[in-house]
């Protein structure tokens, strides 16, 4: 448990503190004032997100693929799972009080629950099992399969019911693909001034149905995209390599903080753009670098991209010098009008996940709002983040909707504020929600130290360090 006491602001407002919070005269200097938040729970026993990722740890079944030494030699059929018995509940020995029911996904979405029956196993024990789809997959659909193993009984820690664990499992394509409808332009403009191009797209068979878009000579960003007078982007794209401070940097002397200090406020400028015009497309890229001529090399490539079948597309190319062995992300940065509060995803979820803290993270899809993906931890930190999104769409309360999607997928987070805002807020009533809304798309994101409560001993053979790295984008507004 976070250990806090109660504090007050000057207008009365309850909040979370610690060391330094309460004009006391000395506050010990050694540690970090919060490091007596290193709980799995807040103060008011709130879980944090990587109590369900503990909770997964402690499942006293693990289902796998078959042995990894027989796979190398092997082809392993999909259909073939092992079931291994770590430890057993109370008054459990041999499993024989949990169910288990296999839920299948197609593209995200639940189609199909099954109940599985599972060898009995002492602790200790391991046996094999099958598990046959019991469906025919369809071309060009992404199938997984998740074992959730549940309560059969009433205890005095969880109601029947309650899931004890999951196990999930990505399973092979079908052959084949599916066409995708497309919307096919009948005006494709270009404006150029000294400052900005203006792109001004015209849907076929939708008379008045037209998209503005302006995009900065000397930023490389779009600086407003609009569809029929609507706004759907303030800001965007820009190169960023900066998120907020975790246990693995929450201060100057601490574990990674020199090594991300050295690109944390890296801001890009271009150096050279290109137009290439066609009758009904259009590509406009910039060749960028990020910080200066004292830095270690940081540059890349943003191509926007706008095809007759109206679809618009972008493409980040980027090098990061592998001088640099600690980097906190790499990606895009975003800014969307305030209305697109609400939410949804095909992607790791529902709880946040990091590429070192994926437990409990199911592929599927969510629905959420921008509002409630913030986790207030003590002090604010990096949060938010899921792993392997497919497609992200932000919708606004009149119907309006932004979509991004990704074959390769992507990281992201959504969010009333911006990093700086993390970085500098101590406590969470500091942070002021903006109006407007930060979204992070990720080509890759490095790890926050999850094997610890403030891990900065986390070794740099677990950092995302430098290379080269790719993140290829489809935008689709409505």
């Amino acid at each position: 448990q976070d250990k806090c006491l109660e504090g007050k602001t000057k207008d009365g407002r309850k909040f979370f503190a610690y060391g330094g919070d309460f004009n006391e005269p000395f506050v010990e200097e050694l540690r970090p004032p919060f490091m007596t938040n290193n709980g799995v729970v807040l103060p008011d026993l709130t879980w944090k997100p990587v109590a369900y990722d503990l909770k997964q740890a402690y499942c006293p079944l693990i289902i796998e693929r078959p042995d990894r030494y027989f796979a190398r030699r092997n082809s392993i059929p999909e259909e073939k799972f092992s079931l291994y018995r770590l430890n057993c509940l109370e008054g459990d020995e041999k499993a024989e009080n949990l169910d288990c029911v296999a839920v299948i996904r197609e593209d995200g979405n639940i189609i199909a629950k099954d109940p599985v029956k599972l060898p009995l196993l002492a602790v200790g024990g391991r046996a094999d099992f099958d598990y046959v789809l019991p469906l025919e997959k369809k071309p060009g659909k992404e199938y997984t399969v998740t074992f959730s193993l549940l309560q059969k009984n009433d205890t005095f820690y969880a109601p029947r019911g309650s899931e004890v664990g999951m196990y999930q499992f990505l399973l092979e394509r079908a052959p084949g693909f599916v066409a995708v409808k497309k919307t096919h332009l009948s005006k494709l403009d270009v404006a150029e001034s000294s400052e900005s191009f203006t792109i001004t797209l015209a849907a076929e068979r939708k008379s008045g149905e037209t998209i503005n878009v302006a995009i900065s000579k000397k930023s490389g960003l779009i600086t407003e995209l609009k569809k029929n007078g609507g706004m759907y982007i303030n800001s965007g794209f820009k190169p960023t390599l900066k998120r907020p401070l975790t246990g693995i940097d929450c201060r100057p002397d601490w574990g990674w903080y020199k090594d991300y200090e050295k690109v944390r406020n890296m801001e890009s400028s271009v150096v050279s753009f290109r137009l290439l015009k066609g009758v009904l497309s259009a590509c406009i890229d910039f060749v960028f670098v990020m910080g200066d001529k004292n830095s270690v090399p940081v540059n890349g490539k943003l191509a926007y991209v706008f095809g007759e079948d109206g679809i618009i597309s972008g493409n980040y190319q980027i090098y990061i010098d592998k001088a640099l062995e600690a980097v906190p992300r790499v990606g895009l940065e975003l800014e969307l009008p305030g209305e697109f509060d609400e939410l949804s995803y095909y992607g790791y979820g529902p709880m946040e996940n990091y590429p070192d803290r994926m437990l409990s993270a199911v592929l599927g899809i969510y629905n959420s709002t921008v509002s409630s993906e913030h986790f207030p931890f003590v002090p604010p930190s990096e949060n938010g983040g899921h792993e392997g999104t497919r497609w992200l769409t932000f919708k606004s309360k009149n119907g309006r909707a932004i979509s991004l999607k990704s074959q390769g997928g992507f990281h992201f987070d959504a969010h009333h504020n911006t990093p700086d805002d993390y970085i500098i807020a101590a406590h969470d009533h500091e942070l002021i929600r903006r109006e407007g809304i930060w979204v992070h798309i990720d080509a890759i994101h490095g790890p926050i130290g999850s094997e610890m409560g403030w891990s900065n001993m986390l070794s740099k053979e677990s950092a995302l360090g430098g290379g080269s790295y790719h993140l290829a984008f489809d935008l689709d507004i409505e």
